[in-house]
């Protein structure tokens, strides 16, 4: 079962640190990899929601994302349909970096 964030981990796993890390292009993979797809869509169970490795940051790394974050609520706020596909991709590089994951590693989650 999900859980909020308790108040002992919230300096660990900020709110937008997480979202951040949860609409990175490897968390979908991953989650595509553990869920159903339904369409284009994700079909999520418990299970796969469950298993996440949330991997914690220096908070240099958590304010840099947490930036990014708000500058995309801000621009999903004031025009929903607004391109922040170069805010998103910031923070896929971060997330990849976290992880450390391989430039032929990175290609395979971008499907490419």
């Amino acid at each position: 079962m999900i859980t909020i964030i308790k108040d002992q981990y919230k300096n660990i796993f900020p709110t937008k640190y997480v979202l951040g890390l949860l609409n990175s292009r490897l968390y979908y993979f991953w989650l595509k990899n553990k869920g159903k797809l339904k369409g284009d869509s994700l079909e999520l169970y418990g299970a796969p929601l469950e298993d996440i490795p949330i991997k914690p940051a220096d908070n240099e790394l958590k304010s840099k994302i947490i930036q990014i974050v708000d500058q995309i609520l801000d621009k999903k706020k004031s025009d929903p349909k607004s391109d922040t596909s170069d805010l998103e991709h910031q923070i896929d590089l971060f997330v990849y970096d976290l992880y450390g994951l391989t430039d032929d590693e990175i290609a395979i989650v971008e499907g490419k």
